[in-house]
């Protein structure tokens, strides 16, 4: 079982990475299309600004009004143990090897919000 998770937390990274790589030459070639009618300055900051607001659009369509106006729930008190034996083990990582622990701490994330998911339905 824990493979799998490992599996899916391996694939939501890769496709996330080919998302913001997809998105980057999107700018690009719109920078592209619009730089023989606008100029080089203007076309860059032209994508910039239709990628920031398709952004913005999109994340307001996908979160409920509802949830935007109101205060965040409060989760119910858990034991620390578990999260503070993880945090020791990061930062002795960390002392040593930063860019690992950054990445470590990224898949524990993801993990942590793949397990959320889970236990919630």
């Amino acid at each position: 079982m824990g493979g799998l998770t490992v599996g899916k937390v391996v694939l939501a990274v890769v496709a996330l990475g080919i998302l913001w790589i997809g998105i980057g030459f999107a700018g690009f070639a719109l920078a592209a299309a619009l730089t023989p009618v606008i100029g080089v300055p203007l076309a860059a900051a032209a994508a910039a600004f239709v990628l920031m607001g398709t952004s913005v659009v999109l994340v307001l369509i996908a979160r409920p009004h509802t949830a935007v106006l109101s205060p965040p729930r409060k989760e119910k008190e858990k034991d620390g143990q578990a999260e503070m034996a993880m945090m020791a083990a990061l930062s002795s990582v960390a002392k040593d090897k930063p860019l690992l622990a950054v990445l470590s701490a990224g898949l524990f994330g993801a993990a942590d919000v793949l397990l959320k998911d889970r236990n919630n339905k």
